[in-house]
């Protein structure tokens, strides 16, 4: 997770929880993108293309819904992300507003 000593340098729609975007970045130089997530392919779409206009990035912070819950959801946030197998991922389990343990 984000540790302490970062700092936002720009937020791209604030005011919007479909599309707000935060950018983050450390005294290492590292850049995160904190980012809220959608059910919206179309937001999606401009989330990857957010992406790839910022190779820099180190981390990416999203939600995503469980592919069992919307498989297309999931493969479309999955794609705008790009993971490859040498990034790491963590899976963080929310349900009702808080912390699932596995």
């Amino acid at each position: 997770m984000i540790d302490s000593g970062w700092t936002k340098i720009e937020v791209i729609n604030e005011n919007d929880i479909n599309t707000f975007i935060y950018i983050l970045k450390n005294n290492n130089g590292s850049i995160a993108i904190l980012n809220s997530g959608s059910d919206s392919k179309k937001i999606i779409d401009k989330f990857s293309l957010f992406l790839k206009k910022h190779p820099d990035i180190n981390k990416i912070y999203t939600a995503i819904r469980p592919e069992k819950k919307n498989p297309f959801l999931y493969k479309w946030t999955i794609n705008a992300i790009s993971p490859t197998d040498d990034d790491k991922t963590e899976t963080i389990k929310i349900r009702r507003g808080r912390l699932v343990k596995d």
